[in-house]
């Protein structure tokens, strides 16, 4: 597995290529709404496999010490194989580096158990961004 990293303000075309797949095509998420104005100012993360493109996450801060992982993806036939975990490990090694305190997320509910094992907490309740239901969940660095 390799890691691909795009900055902020440079283009990420394998991260776009996995959301267009997953949230768009396969989570019928709109796509005018799936590429926002955050993703300028975000960190873009890919993991490969032989050099196709099978995983991506960005990571937006959000204010001094607060960072928003988000868009976190993995190709269906990819998961299964702990390759989110490994994604979400990156993303948090990159948010400490970057002086993150908390992590702030908005988890799809199905996956709110994933993102417990990482030390995330929900807050608030749940509401539905699109036709996906969500829950905001916090992590304390």
């Amino acid at each position: 597995m390799n890691t691909v990293w795009y900055a902020p303000g440079e283009d990420y075309p394998l991260s776009r290529e996995i959301r267009e797949e997953v949230f768009v095509k396969e989570q019928e998420y709109p796509i005018e709404l799936e590429f926002d104005e955050a993703d300028e100012n975000c960190w873009h993360l890919v993991l490969t496999d032989n050099e196709k493109a099978i995983a991506t996450a960005r990571l937006l801060k959000l204010s001094e010490g607060v960072f928003k992982p988000g868009r976190i993806a993995v190709l269906k036939e990819y998961r299964g194989k702990n390759i989110g975990a490994e994604l979400l490990t990156l993303i948090i090694e990159k948010a400490k580096e970057m002086g993150a305190k908390e992590l702030h997320i908005g988890a799809q509910t199905y996956a709110v158990g994933f993102y417990e094992k990482f030390g995330f907490k929900t807050t608030g309740e749940e509401y539905m961004d699109e036709h996906i239901p969500h829950i905001d969940m916090i992590a304390y660095l």
